[in-house]
């Protein structure tokens, strides 16, 4: 291996998007979207990207952005620094045996490797990972105000637009909450993909 090729620094961030309305979940509302981004960089001059996503904070799974920063300053970003940044998989194994569970900040580091890597190849990341299988992916839209009657609203304004196609609707559980939907005006024809209800 050239010593040109090591991983040199590990920058850790936290970005906190607002978002473009109130996002309600069962257990907590979001006002804002934050991420985990790790920045490798390597002694030949490469870099790549990481992100560590997750919503609701604690309420709704494992890990925070703030744990995940932790988590790969204190306890990732040791056992990497120095390492050849050829063999992504070889510096994973070395962090799995150090750092139990942390699997979204692992996935972080591991995707910004795994960028790196491929930018040194001059290679999409898709194709260092044996080849894209689409040209594109539909976007689904969260419809999560709520108010379902105004996600519904929503959902017609985007198709409207022919921005999204494909939405995800937050209904609640209560019989009382699914009484007054209207799902079948916003789902008739074939203007709708699909219409998942949680």
């Amino acid at each position: 291996m050239s010593a040109e090729a090591r991983i040199a620094a590990i920058e850790t961030i936290i970005l906190d998007l607002p978002t473009i309305r109130p996002h309600k979940l069962s257990m907590v509302t979001m006002n804002q979207q934050s991420m985990t981004i790790v920045r490798i960089r390597c002694s030949d001059g490469f870099e790549g990207m990481g992100e560590g996503t997750t919503i609701g904070g604690l309420a709704y799974g494992p890990e925070s952005p703030e744990g995940m920063k932790l988590t790969i300053d204190q306890y990732i970003a040791p056992l990497l620094i120095g390492l050849d940044a050829t063999r992504v998989q070889a510096a994973m194994d070395i962090v799995s045996k150090a750092v139990k569970g942390n699997n979204f900040a692992k996935c972080a580091v591991e995707s910004a490797l795994l960028d790196c890597h491929a930018r040194r190849l001059g290679l999409p990341l898709s194709e260092l990972l044996g080849g894209r299988r689409r040209d594109s992916l539909p976007i689904a839209w969260t419809l999560a105000s709520g108010d379902t009657a105004r996600d519904i609203d929503e959902a017609q304004r985007m198709l409207d637009l022919r921005r999204h196609k494909d939405f995800k609707l937050k209904i609640g559980s209560r019989p009382s909450q699914m009484a007054s939907i209207d799902a079948h005006r916003f789902i008739s024809g074939e203007q709708c993909a699909y219409l998942a209800h949680v």
